[in-house]
């Protein structure tokens, strides 16, 4: 039997959106992971918390196969590195505040040197990875975070940061030394995240050719659309931005708990968008 014409062509996209299926089904995370406070956008970490779940605009068929990629790296990493060394403790859990603040570290290298050390492994396209050869970790405050705090719940001196060219498979590694101090700040900044009862400022808008623009990292963010629109702050009538509201780390803090934050007026999860008519800024 033959097959229809264009059918090759149309199976490029039945998987996309097949994948766009499979990540929407899964589980949304309403924790403050520690991959994300050192994002540099508070807005986007506090809305993950307590915006209500499926209000962003969610992760497109192409991005979750991205997000696959850099799973496929990570499995190929620990398996070439165990050829040399042992890697032990894969998803160890670091945890806080009840659990409301957590990670999984990738592994401990051992062998490598003569303390064991935190692994983290990363993938990226060509421009980030020339990046990160020439800045090092730093350039991307999230991963740097990331790396500081499970040094800092995991008791380790030093981290190895592995990062995968997506492009060339080439690679780079980096020693990252623990910092107390750095880890003790992020761990603050996790807490009044968490207890924050009003959404962050958003990311300072920049220049782009003499025109203002919203920054790089808006442009890649699931509450672009909805709940955190191009309007200036005093004039979002949102939820997030109203004296009645209250976080969702509070609630627990009382013993309660919520799927969003809690509007005080009406007693119920707050899962508005815009004004409800009873804005009441802060």
């Amino acid at each position: 039997m033959a097959v229809e014409a264009g059918f090759a062509t149309g199976m490029a996209a039945e998987v996309v959106e097949a994948c766009r299926e499979r990540r929407e089904a899964e589980p949304g995370r309403r924790h403050l992971g520690m991959s994300s406070v050192g994002h540099p956008c508070a807005r986007k970490t506090w809305l993950g918390m307590n915006a209500p779940a499926g209000s962003g605009t969610g992760i497109d068929g192409k991005l979750a196969r991205i997000f696959d990629m850099g799973l496929a790296v990570e499995a190929r990493m620990l398996r070439d590195l165990r050829l040399r060394w042992k890697v032990t403790d894969e998803q160890a859990e670091c945890s806080d505040f009840g659990g409301w603040f957590r990670g999984h570290a990738d592994g401990i290298l051992r062998g490598a040197t003569p303390e064991p050390m935190l692994l983290e492994i990363k993938s990226a396209n060509d421009a980030a990875f020339r990046k990160f050869r020439s800045a090092g970790i730093s350039c991307r405050p999230e991963y740097e975070a990331q790396v500081l705090l499970y040094m800092h719940y995991l008791g380790l001196p030093r981290a190895l940061f592995a990062v995968e060219n997506k492009n060339t498979q080439a690679l780079h590694f980096q020693i990252v030394e623990a910092d107390p101090g750095k880890a003790g700040l992020l761990r603050e900044k996790a807490l009044r995240l968490l207890r924050a009862d009003t959404a962050p400022p958003k990311l300072k808008k920049v220049i782009v050719s003499g025109r203002e623009q919203d920054a790089g990292d808006c442009w890649w963010c699931e509450w672009r659309a909805g709940m955190c629109p191009r309007a200036d702050d005093a004039e979002e009538p949102l939820c997030g931005r109203c004296a009645r509201f209250v976080s969702r780390f509070r609630l627990m803090e009382a013993g309660a708990d919520s799927p969003s934050g809690l509007c005080l007026l009406t007693d119920s999860p707050a899962d508005r968008l815009g004004s409800c008519g009873s804005f009441e800024p802060r």
